[in-house]
């Protein structure tokens, strides 16, 4: 009888996910995915051996780097809080606060994927690719690869388990009748704006430090944004769905 109901489970949520897959801007999403993982290590990989590319990459280096002092303080500021090895437990923590309050495990799976493949691939992309890190005063003491950005993945699977956080909430509340005020539809909508605008923030601050190439943020960027998109469309629970 467990085997069945096992079975059984199996069966629904192979069900279920096909029947996403099969709408029309998730296939969409899906396939643009898909196809990123696909090219990413090749890319890499001429990015890694191209001198020409280098040199292109290294004159944009040298125009940032002429920032300001102020905003070369701020991005060391940035690379403090949004290191991996910071923002980590601040997620875990933030997904074990959710299954808490919402005593619902798929969502607590749903937020925990969101914000951890992101991550898994980037490292997973770092260490086949090994880009060298740019030949700048503080990329040169970066030993771990370049390609693609960590800070800038962690940035992305920051923001996007917030929102996810975020959606399930008012999708609970609207659930149970619960509306917001105007006053808090404004500020739900200038943190959404933050949100979406922070991983640019530190993207830019990367560069400003000369510790990765411009194609190193840009990639992890979109890579990042994929896999947490496709990740929340394909474990969400279907309630949040319906709303969404």
């Amino acid at each position: 009888m467990n085997v069945m109901n096992t079975l059984n489970a199996s069966n629904d949520v192979l069900g279920n996910l096909r029947r996403r897959a099969a709408r029309p801007a998730i296939r969409l999403l899906l396939i643009a995915t898909l196809a990123v993982l696909i090219a990413v290590v090749p890319l890499g990989l001429i990015l890694k051996h191209s001198a020409s590319d280098y040199t292109a990459e290294m004159a944009m280096l040298a125009e940032i780097r002429r920032a300001p002092t102020w905003l070369v303080a701020a991005s060391q500021g940035i690379a403090t809080v949004y290191a991996p090895l910071v923002m980590g437990p601040v997620m875990a923590v933030l997904v074990g606060a959710l299954l808490w309050q919402s005593r619902n495990m798929r969502a607590a799976v749903c937020a925990a994927l969101v914000a951890a493949l992101p991550l898994a691939v980037t490292f997973a992309v770092k260490l086949i690719v090994r880009r060298n890190r740019p030949a700048t005063p503080l990329g040169a003491l970066a030993h771990d690869p370049s390609f693609p950005s960590g800070h800038v993945a962690t940035a992305v699977a920051l923001s996007a388990l917030l929102l996810v956080i975020m959606h399930m909430r008012a999708s609970a509340r609207a659930a149970h009748g619960v509306e917001s005020s105007s006053r808090g539809q404004w500020a739900a909508k200038i943190l959404i704006v933050i949100l979406v605008l922070l991983p640019f923030v530190v993207a830019v601050s990367r560069l400003i430090l000369g510790v990765h190439y411009p194609t190193d943020v840009l990639t992890s960027l979109v890579l990042g944004s994929l896999i947490s998109a496709s990740a929340y469309c394909l474990s969400a629970p279907e309630d949040v769905m319906q709303v969404a």
